[in-house]
């Protein structure tokens, strides 16, 4: 086949495989851009707090929000720490609207509180790997993004997604009240990728919100019996 006939033949497996891997996805990401820009313009976005418009949640709103600062312990998580009560009104509105009105642009204002946290209690986080809690597939599929992952890209300090893996989807901890429950609702649900190595290294697992601690701690517990040392919790909000 001449070259020619490569590079414009549509059954060639080369353009296919231009077209599929390169070409749509770049045209999928602008049609979304073209849709964000005429929905902001017919529907502008206001702040959540003080509806100014321009922004989710702005800077003087965030910053606002006194902090609640939660430290504690799990039988597996060595330091937990968490920014703000979860029944702080705005707060609570924040982590509603990110998490089941899917608005990815507050992972920022969120990951904002959880710095001004580090700084407040002088937390040393130098030498740890940032996990963020991982999601099912369903729940990744449902929702489209994993909201701790976003919340942890934006505390600029690298992370790692490829050492824990969540196996199965149960149901969701926040439908469950009791303690002793949600400890049995997410036992078994993570498991450790076995091309990692995680004997004798520190790490911070970072999620949106803790309420009993289960679901960190049930992280915590796989990464620790493959021998880590350390295992930090940091959480924007605590219930």
């Amino acid at each position: 086949m001449s070259i020619p006939s490569l590079l414009f033949d549509p059954k060639s497996p080369k353009i296919k495989k231009l077209v599929y891997k390169n070409i749509i996805p770049y045209l999928g990401m602008k049609l979304i851009n073209i849709k964000t820009y005429f929905l902001d313009l017919m529907f502008p976005i206001h702040c959540l707090g003080c509806k100014k418009e321009g922004s989710h949640l702005c800077d003087e709103c965030v910053d606002s929000i006194p902090l609640e600062i939660s430290q504690t312990r799990t039988q597996y998580i060595d330091h937990l720490y968490s920014a703000i009560n979860f029944d702080h009104p705005l707060l609570n509105r924040a982590l509603k609207e990110f998490k089941y009105r899917f608005v990815k642009d507050l992972s920022q204002p969120l990951a904002k509180i959880v710095k001004r946290m580090i700084s407040e209690k002088d937390i040393t986080l130098d030498s740890l790997t940032t996990i963020p809690v991982p999601l099912s597939k369903k729940r990744m599929n449902w929702r489209g993004f994993n909201q701790a992952e976003l919340i942890a890209r934006h505390l600029d300090w690298g992370v790692t997604t490829n050492i824990i893996f969540r196996n199965k989807s149960s149901k969701p901890q926040a439908d469950i009240e009791n303690k002793e429950e949600r400890m049995i609702n997410i036992k078994g649900d993570f498991e450790i990728n076995p091309e990692t190595n995680v004997k004798n290294k520190n790490f911070v697992l970072i999620d949106d919100v803790a309420t009993t601690g289960s679901t960190l701690n049930e992280c915590a517990k796989i990464i620790k019996q493959n021998g880590a040392k350390t295992v930090i919790g940091i959480t924007v909000a605590h219930g």
